[in-house]
């Protein structure tokens, strides 16, 4: 029946009001993702105020790393929405069963299909239908997923009462048969005992009865009477008198897919959720640094787009899945340390607010408590699941230890606060007269002790190897880091040196500049150890600065040769295998990297020996605090220029210069003018360099 206009608006309007209630809820309790929320309750409203003109399912992807709340998130959605019996989630990473999501499509499947409903295909990536190499997969276990995602249909198998009672008892017979149970012209000859404890009756060799006993019977005829000829129960009886144990399992599974249907139903009125990590898109997901600034992840999944997205699936999925995905992609980017912060925040608030209502004493977390489960709880790549596990570890777990003091209740105590020192959590118990006493527990900071390191040899020599990376990085590319560590939480990993991830155009100059960074730390470790004390430490410096210039001379056509180079292979030979001049050229920009270094090192000598001091004492210091060092000890005008930033003109400057020049009559190429210039200064046209440093 059509609705009047009017119930229709009225309609709309409640609908409207449901959804901006839910989406200022969902915005309260989910941090730092406002623009995620807002496009998921955009892409819902056509769905939730008209479910009856789809002629098939709305699907919403949501992709994203492990622990940002996608799952919680479309659940909580779920139950703002009043759809909690209307929702159906399927675990895709369920490996517990070779369909593994049978149960919930069977609820499913019993509803009416006009019914409008909300289904989350979770974990997508384990359904991959590519495997690693590009081949499709024999697994095909999800098969209905493509189907719904599609056009909303559902194929399946309906069994009758009477087909399930059938198949229990043919189940129950084949696992007996396994134990040793043997069966003669259809009567138990041999484990009388194990099949009265399967199916609760008393079979006694004396008696030789059938093992499909007589009640059983009305289901046989029902399902095989007409098409078997068996209309009498001694038809039933006749034919089973015939069968030994596993023809008998067999009987019984015919009759029982006598009373199966094939069944296809179509639920147009579908919102599908399909939710996934794809490590192909964020590929810092394999980043498990806890030491890495989490805004530095975050700013680089920003550049993540639709693009990106369907790349990742690619590798995973054939393209006509990828198509039933449809355009709507919620990205998900990194969490930034703000939201870290706010759900620590919020996580000791919860703590507060249990303790209050159990005991009626308030607890205030200082600053250092914070900071310290940041510290201990957060790994930028592992979402916020870390933190509320951190949070009962160091805080949770040593509340009894404070509040079972008797003095507690004595001295009727209504405030205690907490603060860390050093490896201690201090909590000092107020009354109503102002500070009673003060209790301390000991604590346990893996992640803080690592990040101290030994103040010894090998933290010496990283601090070294990291400030010559700073200092080279400073002088060349005029650009002042975000950190430099000496000790990290990573076994191993000794230090790094964290700079912004910045959005410039990869020139041949640029490269040049981080290929003396990159060789920054061995051009320190040689200038203040000499040759016989450096580390190893320069290895992975080594092998990504040779990986670079390789790359650059040999494949973008970036050096003195032309062309494609590479070793022959028997499937391409499409490219030039005399390599001995280019990889000569590599060996040549290595060797003048490190000769800058060396140079930048010197010009800023004393600035370097005060930042590998500070780093042999301290496991890290920041921007501000480097910033402070270049103030003080650099020379040459190196604060300045970090202050005032580098300044020199990019590509689209030169271009719309370029075409300034042409309006006013200039028609040569500026490169070529250049080299011109070097001509009329009486240079040899032969010695102007390709590679410009």
């Amino acid at each position: 029946m059509r609705k009047k206009r009017p119930d229709i608006a009225v309609s709309i309007e409640e609908k409207r009001s449901v959804l901006e209630r839910a989406r200022q809820t969902l915005a309260r309790e989910f941090v730092g993702i406002d623009e995620i929320i807002d496009a998921l309750i955009w892409n819902v409203s056509p769905w939730f105020f008209f479910p009856e003109i789809q002629d098939r399912p709305i699907v919403i992807n949501l992709w994203g790393m492990t622990g940002v709340g996608k799952s919680s998130l479309v659940k909580r959605l779920a139950e703002l929405l009043a759809f909690e019996d209307r929702f159906f989630r399927f675990d895709l990473g369920d490996k517990s069963s070779c369909f593994s999501f049978s149960d919930t499509f069977a609820k499913m499947v019993d509803r009416d299909t006009d019914a409008s409903m909300m289904v989350a295909f979770d974990e997508i990536q384990h359904s991959r239908t590519l495997d690693e190499m590009g081949k499709e997969t024999t697994n095909d276990a999800n098969r209905n997923m493509w189907e719904i995602l599609d056009s909303g249909k559902i194929r399946y198998f309906r069994w009758d009462r009477s087909s399930e009672r059938i198949l229990r008892l043919m189940e129950i017979l084949a696992g007996l048969l396994a134990r040793g149970v043997e069966i003669e012209k259809g009567i138990v000859t041999r484990g009388h005992a194990a099949v009265s404890r399967e199916l609760g009756r008393t079979y006694s060799p004396r008696k030789k009865e059938l093992f499909v006993r007589e009640e059983c019977f009305d289901d046989i005829q029902e399902l095989a009477g007409k098409k078997w000829g068996l209309r009498l129960k001694g038809d039933v009886e006749r034919a089973l008198r015939q069968l030994d144990g596993p023809q008998t399992v067999e009987f019984l599974g015919k009759v029982a897919a006598l009373g199966s249907q094939n069944v296809e139903k179509r639920f147009s009125r579908l919102l599908v959720f399909v939710m996934g990590n794809l490590d192909e898109a964020y590929d810092m997901t394999r980043d498990f640094d806890a030491d890495v600034d989490a805004d530095r992840f975050y700013r680089k999944s920003l550049e993540i787009g639709v693009p990106e997205i369907r790349e990742a699936l690619k590798s995973r999925f054939r393209a006509e899945q990828i198509a039933r995905l449809g355009n709507i992609h919620i990205i998900y980017p990194a969490i930034q340390r703000q939201s870290f912060e706010r759900v620590i925040a919020a996580e000791l608030q919860r703590l507060a607010d249990r303790v209050k209502g159990q005991t009626g004493i308030s607890l205030d977390f200082t600053p250092s408590v914070h900071r310290l489960v940041y510290a201990e709880g957060v790994c930028p790549t592992q979402g916020f699941r870390p933190i509320f596990s951190t949070v009962h570890q160091l805080l949770a777990s040593t509340m009894g230890f404070f509040l079972s003091d008797p003095r507690v209740w004595q001295h009727r105590i209504t405030r205690i606060r907490f603060e860390v020192v050093e490896r201690e959590l201090r909590g000092t118990c107020h009354g109503r007269g102002g500070p009673a006493f003060t209790n301390v527990h000991p604590l346990k900071t893996p992640m803080t002790d690592l990040r101290k390191g030994g103040r010894d040899d090998e933290q010496a020599n990283t601090a070294v190897h990291e400030s010559g990376h700073a200092v080279v990085h400073m002088v060349v590319e005029r650009h002042l880091p975000k950190a430099i560590v000496s000790a990290a939480a990573r076994a191993g990993s000794g230090g790094f040196l964290e700079v912004d991830d910045r959005k410039t155009l990869r020139t041949f100059e640029h490269h040049l500049d981080r290929l003396t960074t990159f060789l920054g730390g061995f051009a320190a470790e040689r200038l203040l150890f000499g040759k016989p004390m450096m580390g190893t430490g320069s290895t992975q410096d080594l092998q990504r600065g040779t990986a670079m210039m390789s790359f650059l001379l040999k494949r973008a056509g970036l050096g003195n040769h032309l062309g494609a180079f590479g070793l022959p292979e028997r499937v391409n030979n499409e490219e030039i295998h005399d390599l001995a001049e280019v990889e000569a050229d590599v060996r040549k920009a290595l060797e003048e990297a490190l000769r800058r270094a060396e140079v930048a090192l010197q010009s800023e000598w004393p600035l370097f020996l005060r930042l590998a001091d500070h780093l042999a004492d301290h496991g890290r210091i920041e921007a501000e605090e480097i910033l402070e060092f270049c103030r003080r000890f650099s020379r040459h005008g190196l604060y300045e220029a970090l202050t005032a930033g580098k300044g020199e003109p990019g590509h689209r400057q030169v271009l719309k210069q370029a075409v300034q020049e042409a309006d006013q009559g200039t028609h040569a190429a500026p490169a070529l003018l250049d080299r011109l210039r070097a001509l009329n200064a009486d240079e040899d046209p032969e010695e102007i360099p390709a590679i410009a440093n």
